[in-house]
Order: structure tokens, then sequence, then C-alpha cells
């Protein structure tokens, strides 16, 4: 028998916990009036935003969870599939999704959210059931603060547009997340907290005067790193920009620090539009998650097609790419990193189409197209292997 843990609440108004539609995972939806209808023997994923989840005063309470539990908003689910006009269908639909994400985490990682403690998000769950050296490593071979700073720089885990996007409408659209997500766990990472200081720098790399400088030295420094399994970090200043493409690449725009360092994942990808400057490179010890994470290998038999598997690999990547006591890792970077090449290349492709990408991260893109083109603009998603909001 299928387990139970979660259920769905859909409030009529997702700052008031009163009237709503509620169902269970295989179950027939109901009305409700208020949060005391909610049986406590399951937990119930709602769409309280998270600061009306805290104001009304369930923050200690199991079984009343805020709308970015899973990691993707319930708005935004309900927009990818659909589902927004009909609160009724889609508490049914919400309801069979979440549980049937935390089965696959009760069956690979043995979580069982009815009696680990309280989360405000359900990859923490995951967190405190994974065991990655590198997360629990202190620096070594430069201080602790040093190899922090450095993290801090290299993560970026949301790109912003720069410049005014006045009349134009927003479409959102998405990678298939199973798929998606499968891929950036599957690329090599730092594995190992031992820092090695290289001599490699360059005075100019990348895009210059439409053409490349200095790319058969990356590539070749590329593919040392990848034989010698060591991934790199470097430290870059920005010398100039494609003016067309700054637009959506601006180089640390949506951080709110200075950045300065950068992955070879996200060094490869930004010199395709941006001249640089190498200043200093330092690396870790680099692996493969599939040593590490025991899921990952037997997530792989599972046909691509189950959009549960998809949100419970989404929060997995999320689990692995979260701070450790709020100061970001190597591990992180790298993730974030893949993250945003893999976002950035379908950024690229839709603006050769005439659309104009927006914000990215995990997998889910914002691109912004005049009010007549919105259903070509989807269209041109759909060619790219991104599914449009609530186009299934």
């Amino acid at each position: 028998m299928t387990p139970e843990f979660y259920g769905a609440c859909l409030f009529d108004n997702n700052k008031i916990p009163g009237d709503g539609w509620a169902c269970r995972p295989n179950g027939i939806p109901f009305r409700i009036s208020g949060v005391h209808d909610l049986a406590h023997d399951l937990n119930w994923v709602t769409n309280l935003d998270y600061g009306s989840f805290m104001s009304n005063g369930f923050g200690n309470m199991r079984h009343i969870c805020q709308a970015q539990y899973f990691r993707e908003s319930i708005e935004s689910l309900m927009s990818d599939y659909a589902l927004a006009e009909n609160h009724s269908i889609a508490s049914e639909f919400l309801a069979n999704h979440f549980n049937s994400t935390s089965v696959f985490g009760h069956k690979f990682m043995g979580i069982d959210p009815m009696k680990a403690r309280i989360t405000y998000r359900y990859f923490q769950h995951i967190v405190n059931q994974l065991n990655i050296p590198i997360l629990k490593q202190t620096a070594r071979g430069i201080s602790v603060e040093h190899s922090d700073s450095i993290c801090e720089s290299a993560t970026q885990a949301n790109q912003a547009m720069v410049g005014n996007m006045k009349g134009l409408e927003s479409i959102h659209g998405y990678f298939p997340r199973l798929l998606y997500f499968r891929w950036v766990l599957s690329q090599q990472v730092p594995i190992s907290m031992d820092w090695t200081k290289h001599k490699f720098n360059s005075n100019e790399v990348g895009y210059k005067d439409g053409k490349l400088v200095g790319k058969s030295d990356l590539l070749k420094l590329r593919d040392a790193c990848k034989k010698e399994s060591i991934a790199p970090f470097f430290r870059i200043s920005v010398l100039s920009e494609n003016k067309e493409w700054s637009t959506f690449a601006h180089f640390g725009a949506g951080k709110k620090t200075t950045r300065e360092w950068v992955t070879m994942p996200e060094l490869l990808s930004m010199v395709r539009y941006t001249r640089l400057q190498i200043k200093e490179t330092m690396s870790l010890p680099a692996g493969y998650l599939k040593d590490y994470v025991d899921c990952l290998e037997a997530l792989e038999s599972i046909p691509d097609v189950s959009i549960s598997l998809g949100l419970f690999v989404q929060n997995l990547a999320a689990a692995i790419m979260a701070p450790v006591n709020r100061k970001e890792t190597p591990l992180g970077a790298y993730l974030r990193a893949y993250d945003r090449v893999g976002c950035m290349s379908a950024a690229e492709q839709l603006y050769m189409r005439g659309i104009m990408p927006g914000s990215f991260s995990m997998g889910r893109i914002v691109a912004k197209t005049r009010p007549d083109q919105i259903i070509q603009s989807k269209a041109a998603m759909a060619s790219l292997g991104i599914i449009p909001a609530g186009d299934v």
C-alpha cells in the first residue's frame, strides 16, 4: 500500500486560511472552512505564502506547510499544469503529485516526513540524509575565510535581466525537471576541500570585435582539468560585454553581493559574450556525485515521464546546492553554474528568435515578448525543449 504523507489545500484567498478546497492523496476534493477541517495524520501543503503562513502562527505546526514547501510554489505548479482556474481539480492533482514525490524520498532515502523534525521546505529533509564528505569538511590549503569568500562570490542562484522592458508581456517556461536535474547532478563537481593555487592567468580572453580571443588556451585548460580531475575557480575582471546580450547575461545581475569568482562551466559560457581577464586560479579535487549519493544510480532506472520523480530530483538538487551553516559551498557553486549554463543556452536561442530572455534559475526561464507574439514565443520555447507554462 502506498504511504500517505501529503495532501493539498488551496484556500480561496492565499493569504487567509479560511474557505477553500482540500484533497487527500487518492481522495476526492472537499470544501473546508478553515484549517480545523484538516486532519493531523497528513502534512497539508497549502497555497499560503511564507509571510501569511508565519503570521497565522503555523510555523511550529507539522501538518500545515507553506506554498513553496516543495521548492516550486503552488502558484507556479498550477500555472505549469494549467490548473489555476479550478481549485477543486488542482487540489486533487497536487495532493497526488506531492505525495508521490515524497514516496520517492521514502523509497530511496528513507525519509518519513511524519516522523522527521519540522521543516519549512521538503528539501531540508533530504539535506538531513546526505552524507557527502565535502559538505562536512573544513578548507585546507587556504584560510577558511578565503575559501568562504571564493564560494560566496562564485555562487549565483538567479540571473536577473537589466534594462527597460515596458510594454512587453512575460511568458514562463521550464525544462522537463527529471531530465534537466539528472543532467545537472551528473556533471563533474568538487569533492574535497583541499585547495590548490595554479599559475594559469590571462591578460585577455573572450569576446572581442566579434571574435573569441584565447579560446584554444581555455579549451586546453578545460581538457586538462577533466583529465586531472580538478574543479577550477577563477578570479576575473570583466573588461566588456556584448551589448545585446548584456540585458539578460550581465555578470552578477541578480546577486546582492559583488561577484569576481567563477567556476569553469560558467567561464566557458561567459567568454562567448564577455571579454575578461583571469587574475587568479584555484582548484579543488573533482569527481561525480553518483559516488556519494546512492540513490542517483537507482533513479536512472525510472522512466523519464514521471513528473513526481522530476520534482523529487529537483528537491534533491536543491538540497545538495544548499548552503551549510549559511555559507555557500564549492559543490553548490558548481551545481548552480551548470544550472546557469543550461538556462543560458536556452536564453541565447530565445534571443536569436527575437524573444528577450529575462530571469532564469533552476531550469525555469522567464522571457519578455510583445502581446501579439505570445503564441509564437511559446512555440519557440517548445521547439527548444522548454515547456511553456500552461501548455503541458
